[in-house]
Formats: structure tokens, sequence, C-alpha cells
């Protein structure tokens, strides 16, 4: 359902269907325009009392919404941060009649910002809400490839970044991607494994040449899970010849982890537990081939879940 601010049920009448038409339309021809297909539509952002006059009204009660009226002392100091760092700004077709978007700062584990988004206009000139103070991280906005709204990529760990599309109502979390990181060049041969215990950087030893390739192929659509399942993780740890890493996605312990070890001797072992099932990507079948350090998570993961195992010659 699309409400206007203040949560009313907004009623399409045709004036407000055809100004929603024209923003279709506007980033349409963005789409349509070649090279611009995967083009990044940056707002322009204002501090909330720069605004005009309608959209400085919306902005401020929507920071109102999020702030309250807490007298606690911490609380009303972050509150008064959040009123001073919050800001609004416009998608195209133009100041008046394109998005109008209103960020905060987050100060939770669920993201940087929180963000709304408002449609254009309708007939009695209120905007409709398209986006609810979401909370994300990283956030860019690009052409959609359907000519529709734009496109919402968000930062969910070091490696991935989840795409939201418009499917009509509303932006709808459809697609993990290698985050930015991942996407550049590899980096020769990387370290040695070894000297990585301890550490964080797992970037170092997926970069090595080969390795991110190798875990494309082998673990094919299952890779955006491994990459999404390793955005919180602990310390590397180094363990009978291999690397090992542990994570899993935000907010999922428990029902979204994943195991990655990368060995010496070039053998790659991955277990993810995604969907209330384990998989097990391993040049060889059954629990005795594997890493000594991976055993006890997948075994505590396969007690009453289905187990599948992939990539054994």
């Amino acid at each position: 359902m699309v409400r206007r601010a203040g949560g009313q049920p907004l009623g399409w009448g045709g004036g407000d269907m055809l100004k929603v038409a024209m923003v279709l339309a506007s980033f349409l021809v963005l789409a349509c325009a070649g090279p611009a297909l995967a083009a990044e539509l940056v707002p322009q952002w204002t501090a909330i009392g720069k605004l005009p006059k309608a959209e400085r009204a919306l902005a401020r009660r929507v920071v109102a919404e999020k702030t309250g009226d807490d007298q606690d002392s911490d609380s009303d100091e972050m509150n008064k941060f959040v009123r001073n760092e919050a800001r609004g700004g416009y998608l195209s077709p133009g100041t008046g009649g394109g998005l109008f978007l209103v960020r905060m700062p987050s100060f939770s584990n669920c993201g940087e910002i929180t963000l709304s988004i408002f449609g254009p206009p309708g007939q009695s000139g209120k905007r409709p809400v398209l986006m609810d103070q979401e909370c994300l991280s990283g956030v860019r906005f690009v052409v959609s490839a359907k000519g529709d709204l734009p496109d919402i990529i968000a930062t969910i760990g070091e490696f991935a970044d989840l795409i939201y599309r418009w499917n009509g109502t509303k932006w709808r979390a459809e697609e993990t991607i290698e985050g930015p990181a991942l996407r550049q060049p590899a980096n020769g041969n990387g370290r040695n494994l070894r000297t990585l215990a301890g550490m964080h950087d797992l970037l170092s030893a997926l970069q090595a040449t080969g390795i991110r390739a190798r875990l494309k192929t082998g673990l094919g659509v299952h890779y955006p899970i491994l990459l999404r399942n390793l955005s919180v993780r602990g310390p590397l740890v180094f363990n009978d010849g291999c690397l090992i890493a542990e994570g899993l996605a935000p907010h999922s312990g428990g029902s979204e982890e994943a195991v990655l070890a990368i060995c010496s001797n070039g053998a790659l072992y991955v277990a993810l537990l995604t969907n209330d099932s384990v998989l097990v990507h391993s040049p060889v079948s059954g629990m005795v081939g594997l890493p000594a350090a991976m055993r006890p998570t997948i075994e505590h993961w396969s007690d009453g879940r289905p187990t599948r195992w992939i990539g054994a010659k």
C-alpha cells in the first residue's frame, strides 16, 4: 500500500498517475541511453532548513518521528545530532516534480542511515511515501535496466552489495552482488596465508590469483550467499595448513552462516548454512576429507537439517 506522508492511504487520481508516469518516463529515457544504463544517480542533498517550504515541513516531520521527544540526556544529544545531520535531496526530474529523499544518521547496528523516499506531489500537493525510514548502509542509486524507478544498491558487508528494485509498489531486496572491493583486479599471488592468521583481512586471500574465480565457478548461484554470509566475521584462523574464515549475514546468526577454508595446497572448502539447510563444497565427499577446523561447525549445522555436498570429484 502506498501511503501519503502522515500514514493516510493514497488515492491515485488521474493527475497523480500522470506525474508518476512522467517520473518513470524520465528514467526510461536514461535507461535507453546506451552507456547510461548503469549510470549512478546522485541526489542533491540540502540541509533541512534550506529546502522549499513543502519539502522542509515533510522532512521535519520525518525527523521528528525518528527523534521523538526523549529527554534523556544521552538520547537527547544523539537526537540533536540526528536533527543537525538530517538532509533532504531530490532525484530527477527537477526539484519539484521528482523523487524527494530524507536521510538521517542511524545509531543502530542495522545500517549507517535511515532513508525515506517520497514520490512526486499528487493533486493535493502531498507526496506519497514510497520508502519509510529504511535502515541502510553505503546507499547508491542507479538507473534501472527496466526503465522503472531507480535501483537502490546498499552495502551489506565488505564483500557484498544488495540491490533493491522497484516492483510497482515498493523497493524489494532482490539480488546480492559482489561489492566494489572484490571487483578490483586480483592482487598478484596474495599474501602468505599463514601471515593473515589473527587478522580480519580475508580480502587479501580472496584476491589471490584464481581464488575468487574458482569460488564463483564452484559455487555458482550459491556464491552470493557466501559473500553475504561472511559479512560479519571474527579474526582469521590458520589451522592444519588452511586459512579459516567463519561468518554470518547481518542479524542472522544461527540461520545464515558460512565457513570458508583456503588451503596452502590449493584446495578450497566452503560450508553454508542457509534456508534451514547445509551446503558443503569440497573436492572430496564426507567429513573425514574436510579440514579439522570446519568439522565441528558443519556437524552442528547438520543436526536435524538436510546436507548437500557439491564439488567432489
